[in-house]
Parts: C-alpha cells; sequence; structure tokens
C-alpha cells in the first residue's frame, strides 16, 4: 500500500519534518508502530514535468488495440 506524507500529514502533527532525514525518521517510527515502511518515493525527482491536454483520439487504422493520440505540451 502506498501512503502519502501529505495524507499522514492530516492524522498526525508533522510539521517541520521536510529534510530527507527527517523524513526517514517517520518512516522508521511508521515501521516501528504501524506497518513496514519498504521504500520512499520521492516525487520531486522526476523531472522534466511535462502536462498536456489531449486534443483526438482516434483509433489506430492497422491495429486493434492502439490509439493515435495528438497532445497540446
Amino acid at each position: 500500500m502506498l501512503v502519502s506524507l501529505n495524507w499522514l500529514r492530516q492524522y498526525a502533527d508533522l510539521e517541520g519534518a521536510f529534510s530527507e532525514h527527517d523524513i526517514e525518521q517517520i518512516a522508521h517510527k511508521y515501521s516501528t508502530y504501524t506497518a513496514e515502511v519498504d521504500e520512499i518515493i520521492d516525487h520531486n525527482t522526476y523531472s522534466p514535468l511535462v502536462i498536456g491536454r489531449v486534443i483526438d483520439t482516434q483509433e489506430h487504422e492497422n491495429a486493434d488495440t492502439l490509439t493515435v493520440v495528438q497532445v497540446d505540451c
């Protein structure tokens, strides 16, 4: 099960827990008292993030399961 740090903040006082060291301490305490933490995923490391708008979709003319999508980035 994936648990977001933002979701945990709704149920626990985590003010000031923004550094990598603090997040590792939170993961350790979570593992000790609640459930085992397998890994910490930092979504801020994914870059570059591109957001686009789907303009058009069409079925691929040579395949039954493919769709051609036109996107405006």
